[in-house]
């Protein structure tokens, strides 16, 4: 998207741009829930999102995750909450509680003022 955007639009701005953008293409992956992807699906008039989870199942996402997370030129939020998505899918997966506690971490480390990332965490610590 930034090699199409405006670079002097506002946050909202680029977010209506995004949408609008998203509501051109032919299909939407995303999550089951997204309001984001929801409202382009609505703009677009067509039925054109499939949700990632119809597709994948819960180790395929994590690997998938886990090879490509630091390859896709991501920003640092980006990341941290790619780094929570897949600590949820290493809950599912019930892998090694030390394992689920260093994938949030790494979300910390990313996202340093995200008390969420601290509370899960801990949460994790009084499991162990």
């Amino acid at each position: 998207v930034d090699e199409f955007i405006n670079q002097t639009f506002s946050s909202l701005q680029r977010v209506f741009f995004e949408i609008n953008l998203m509501s051109k293409a032919y299909a939407i992956y995303s999550p089951k829930v997204s309001a984001f992807s929801r409202a382009a699906m609505m703009i677009s008039g067509k039925d054109i999102l499939i949700a990632y989870e119809d597709i994948f199942n819960v180790q395929e996402r994590f690997d998938i995750i886990q090879r490509n997370l630091f390859s896709l030129g991501l920003n640092d939020l980006q990341i941290a909450r790619s780094l929570f998505y897949q600590y949820t899918l290493s809950l599912k997966l019930k892998m090694p509680l030390n394992i689920c506690l260093e994938i949030l971490k790494k979300a910390l480390y990313f996202d340093r003022d995200n008390d969420a990332y601290r509370i899960y965490i801990i949460d994790n610590l009084f499991q162990t």
